[in-house]
């Protein structure tokens, strides 16, 4: 009999543009080729595209469509203003819809095991409560923390909606974008995020977070037994740069992400202010991903920044560049563009925030500098000096063969008893 599992997605995961894609994709894929596994994918508040071809590992795709703004409205009225006192994340993707779709979904399939995304999609799993299932939800990270550090160091160009304020109307951003009003969403959504876990907890069988620190974190608060630790892969590619004729550009930096997510744009803000200006004056710092076009024409006239987008061939862009620089201004979990440039034998710079999580030996696998002139120095140091560049490379990509193939990663399904 073949085994079946069910991803109650948030958003669709495929082509691969974040660090949360990645996890999801990779995940779905082990359990498909690793476990045996027929995996089922509803995803919430997305469009079908007849285009985008679905990955082979994946059985079947529902897509429940935009849920509408009247709807959302009325949810963050009468379920995060007045009543349960949900947080914001929560309210936002609560679909009546949604919920006779997955019930009679689920009845069609009857999965073995279900897996929920995130917080804001917790409540879902009341539709199976009384199902013989496994239920595991994927935190991923701690978001009361993250939304903590967040409001403890708001910049101007900060984005407390993330990758949705991409579907509110422009009016609304604007709006959003006060930095009174994104503080205050802050203040809100925290102690109910914090609130919104404790009660959640009796409703999964497992709880899984990427990072060994707040996995540990968790256990501590609610001593559950629940906590597991499903942590970031990477794939390594071929780091042979006269096999891939690969040509370093000399005296450049690359920074990666996606910049519709605010710690990115607040990380990328941090390293053109306070690291660039430190460096030689043909330093040039090439900066790749999804990027909104008001941050594009920020840094336009900026000759010492480099803006590409989104890129054919990430690995060989980022591979063309000397130095990987990424510290991070805020956030949470184990930064997956950390674990992947570093098995792109690329030396590393980052900060404390950058590595938690990461257990790498600073200035043997990576280097970890919290003060900005130390930052520069060793950047420059990096610059002159190419058997240190190889070195710390070269430990990179054996520290992410020791600690990040995604065969170790799915260890974790093991642990849950998949």
């Amino acid at each position: 009999m073949c085994k079946k599992v069910l991803l109650v997605a948030t958003r669709k995961f495929w082509p691969v543009n974040s660090g949360k894609d990645l996890t999801l994709f990779y995940n779905c894929k082990g359990l498909n080729e690793r476990y045996g596994y027929k995996v089922f994918v509803y995803c919430m508040d997305s469009e079908t595209n007849p285009h985008m071809p679905v990955p082979a590992f994946i059985e079947e795709v529902k897509f429940l469509g935009r849920i509408s703004l009247l709807e959302r409205f009325c949810n963050l009225i009468r379920y995060s203003v007045f009543g349960a006192k949900w947080p914001i994340q929560i309210a936002l993707y609560r679909s009546k819809r949604a919920i006779r779709e997955l019930q009679s979904y689920f009845n069609e399939i009857n999965p073995d095991v279900v897996f929920i995304d995130m917080i804001r999609l917790a409540p879902y799993s009341e539709i199976f409560f009384s199902q013989e299932c496994k239920k595991i939800l994927i935190m991923d990270d701690d978001l009361a923390k993250r939304y903590k550090r967040q409001l403890a160091t708001q910049a101007a160009d900060s984005d407390v909606m993330g990758a949705y304020s991409d579907k509110l109307p422009k009016s609304i951003r604007c709006i959003l974008h006060l930095n009174f009003l994104k503080s205050a969403i802050l203040k809100f959504e925290i102690p109910r995020i914090e609130k919104a876990e404790c009660k959640i907890i009796p409703l999964y069988d497992y709880i899984t977070y990427i990072s060994p620190v707040e996995r540990d974190e968790f256990e501590m608060r609610h001593h559950s037994g629940k906590g597991v630790l499903l942590t970031v892969g990477t794939n390594l590619p071929s780091v042979d740069s006269r096999e891939n004729k690969i040509i370093k550009r000399r005296n450049t930096l690359v920074f990666v992400g996606n910049f519709s997510v605010a710690a990115n744009v607040d990380s990328l803000t941090m390293i053109v202010a306070k690291v660039l200006p430190k460096l030689r004056k043909d330093a040039v710092l090439h900066v790749i991903g999804k990027c909104p076009r008001v941050l594009s024409e920020k840094f336009q006239d900026n000759i010492r920044v480099k803006m590409h987008g989104r890129v054919e061939n990430l690995v060989q862009e980022i591979m063309t560049c000397m130095i990987y620089i990424a510290p991070i201004a805020y956030g949470t979990g184990i930064k997956s563009k950390i674990i992947e440039a570093m098995g792109m034998s690329m030396p590393v710079v980052t900060n404390t925030m950058g590595v938690e999580g990461i257990v790498a030996r600073n200035g043997v696998d990576v280097f970890v500098r919290d003060d900005f002139d130390e930052m520069a120095a060793i950047v420059e140091r990096l610059l002159d000096d190419d058997n240190l560049r190889e070195t710390i490379g070269a430990n990179a990509r054996q520290f992410v063969l020791k600690n990040h193939t995604w065969d170790r990663v799915y260890n974790a399904f093991d642990e849950m008893g998949l």
